[in-house]
């Protein structure tokens, strides 16, 4: 899923254990980079074609 993709397919997108949460659904997130576990919007530091490539799974 690129970054694009979760601007379109969400309403909210929050930084969370460094992770992207959207939604509000709690206990599933898009892993960020190492370096990007805090942002106020998405797209301010990651292009557009970025591929989030895997889903996380954590206890909230």
């Amino acid at each position: 899923m690129t970054v694009v993709d979760v601007l379109d397919h969400s309403q909210r997108q929050v930084a969370y254990a460094g992770c992207v949460v959207v939604d509000g659904i709690n206990g599933i997130g898009l892993p960020l980079p190492a370096s990007f576990d805090d942002f106020e919007q998405i797209n301010g530091f990651l292009e557009l074609d970025y591929v989030l490539e895997n889903l996380s799974v954590f206890r909230v």
